[in-house]
């Protein structure tokens, strides 16, 4: 919950439909992007609802199950489906990852900061978190090739 608050304050420093943001925590518990239809809501719900159901886990309080119900809840009562295919406003700021993450490992090279570019290929596999995210996916694996690609271009120089 930490890292979607973190995400929630960036939003209302820089959107203006900030509120809509506050969807984006029942989003993620579902694992499935802000622009879901709500079929894929309920499809989500249906398979996370059977994966942490507390017959199942064995967690007495069944916590995780009742976030799940709790978001699948919220989202079918509080989403305006009829904007399914209209931009959410993080998808631009995602779309953006991918010239910004080449740009850094750019300036990382010509600086010769090798730790800070060895940190950015051991985390280059954190992108596949933010896929889901934007509308269209964002296809971390294309931007994972491209920046090991100007990595090796620079090593062999």
């Amino acid at each position: 919950d930490q890292w979607l608050d973190a995400i929630f304050k960036l939003c209302s420093e820089f959107f203006s439909q900030c509120r809509s943001l506050n969807h984006i925590k029942y989003f993620a518990i579902l694992e499935i992007p802000s622009s879901s239809s709500q079929n894929t809501i309920k499809k989500a719900y249906k398979s996370l609802a059977k994966r942490y159901h507390p017959d199942k886990t064995g967690e007495g309080d069944g916590t995780m199950f009742r976030k799940i119900k709790e978001a699948h809840d919220f989202l079918l009562e509080n989403v305006d489906f009829s904007r399914e295919n209209v931009d959410q406003p993080f998808d631009s700021l995602l779309r953006g990852v991918r010239t910004k993450l080449r740009e850094r490992a750019k300036a990382l090279l010509e600086e010769q900061q090798y730790k800070n570019v060895e940190t950015l290929l051991f985390r280059l596999d954190d992108l596949k978190m933010l896929d889901n995210l934007a509308n269209p996916h964002l296809k971390h694996t294309d931007t994972i090739d491209e920046i090991k690609k100007i990595i090796k271009g620079h090593v062999e120089k």
